[in-house]
């Protein structure tokens, strides 16, 4: 329901639902949240990345109706200015930097869930279309991986994963998720030569379950499972570890749970700042 990204040594995390211009960042080397200026209009079930020290906030509900519009923080001038608009309103949708270029795919409408794709780019200044997924999803999670983007999971039928080749602009089905594990709302995040995907819900069942998926060898491989189950979970790689926000049992998202992973140790540790 909010936006976060990561970039610099912190983790941006924008709007939601209650929140909708509230903006702070979190300092992993201080364990500290830091208030930044707030939201130009109230957003909520956006996209947010970071690219080239600008924090990109895509589509959502912006004041409270579905929204193509960008908002662009600049982390340099702490300042917004407007980007220029996606080709589709879209909300609960995902967003990944791949090669210097934003990719957007996915989400819902009044009119349903979209399977549609756009890309932009910052050298143009434009979004463009690209080729839709094979599955209308929202809620799932996406990664990028070599020059390649992965989705998984989400609002779809079954335990269903596709992988993104901009070289050929095709979407590929991959070998499914483990049985069992379909799931919304869950995240995803690249660390070395591996996607994580971590929590999400089962029904109304908050998953503590972590998998580890292999683009190389298109193999999963389950991981030691997280202390508590999350939903509304969002991902980011800083420092060398992973981070994750889960916004299951708090409104406000500065409090909610945050842990953290290192590839040596194999577990998530727990975060109570």
């Amino acid at each position: 329901l909010l936006g976060v990204a990561a970039s610099a040594g912190r983790i941006y995390v924008t709007g939601g639902s209650g929140h909708e211009t509230a903006f702070n960042a979190y300092k992993p080397t201080t364990k500290s949240w830091i208030p930044h200026p707030p939201l130009p209009q109230p957003r909520w079930q956006h996209m947010s990345v970071v690219l080239s020290d600008k924090l990109y906030l895509m589509g959502g509900y912006v004041n409270s109706l579905e929204s193509a519009s960008v908002a662009v923080y600049d982390i340099n001038s702490k300042s917004w200015s407007a980007g220029a608009p996606m080709n589709e309103a879209r909300r609960n949708g995902q967003a990944v930097v791949m090669d210097g270029r934003i990719y957007v795919a996915g989400g819902l409408t009044s009119s349903g869930t979209l399977n549609t794709a756009e890309v932009y780019d910052p050298a143009t200044g434009f979004w463009t279309m690209i080729a839709p997924m094979s599955a209308t999803r929202h809620s799932f999670a996406m990664a990028g991986h070599n020059g390649k983007l992965y989705a998984f999971g989400g609002n779809v039928i079954g335990e269903t994963s596709e992988m993104y080749d901009a070289s050929t602009d095709a979407w590929t089905v991959l070998p499914p998720l483990f049985e069992g594990s379909r799931r919304n709302n869950l995240a995803a995040v690249t660390l070395g030569d591996a996607i994580y995907l971590m929590g999400g819900t089962i029904v109304t069942n908050k998953l503590t379950r972590v998998d580890i998926y292999y683009p190389n060898t298109e193999t999963w491989v389950p991981v030691p499972d997280m202390m508590q189950g999350c939903n509304y979970s969002y991902s980011v790689t800083l420092l060398n570890k992973i981070f994750l926000l889960c916004a299951s049992d708090a409104v406000d998202p500065h409090m909610n749970i945050l842990d953290s992973y290192e590839p040596g140790n194999r577990f998530f540790l727990r975060r109570k700042d």
